[in-house]
């Protein structure tokens, strides 16, 4: 009350705090946007694969994929195809069609499905 008057401190603050909640949200968005066609591959991932399989997908960290397939697993590489058998993954998943193409001519994997979608593969 010394220094500032209450009928200037009140809009002040409510301004401060609206301003403050549009710039989380803006800048925070954008974690929670995923492409709209990934709730359709996790159910036909979740589909065509068992509740005890590991899948290992090239998300590169995003784990929304292995969360919409129920499924346990790796969002992406940490070691090679032949490794990460060893360890128990039994599936991968490529939305990228690149990626799907180096995997089967580079290691001879068998193609379980594939769409113009995505790839699953069995390791």
């Amino acid at each position: 009350k010394q220094f500032w008057h209450p009928l200037i401190t009140f809009p002040f603050v409510v301004a401060l705090v609206l301003l403050s909640i549009f710039f989380s949200y803006y800048n925070v968005r954008d974690f929670y946007l995923y492409p709209p066609e990934l709730p359709r591959i996790g159910r036909l991932v979740a589909e065509l694969t068992k509740d005890g399989d590991k899948i290992v997908t090239d998300r590169v960290g995003d784990t929304t994929l292995l969360y919409l397939t129920g499924r346990k697993g790796a969002p992406g590489f940490y070691k090679d195809i032949p490794e990460l058998k060893k360890l128990g993954y039994t599936h991968f998943v490529t939305l990228h069609k690149e990626t799907a193409q180096d995997v089967e001519t580079r290691y001879k994997l068998k193609i379980l499905f594939e769409s113009d979608e995505f790839t699953l593969f069995e390791l």
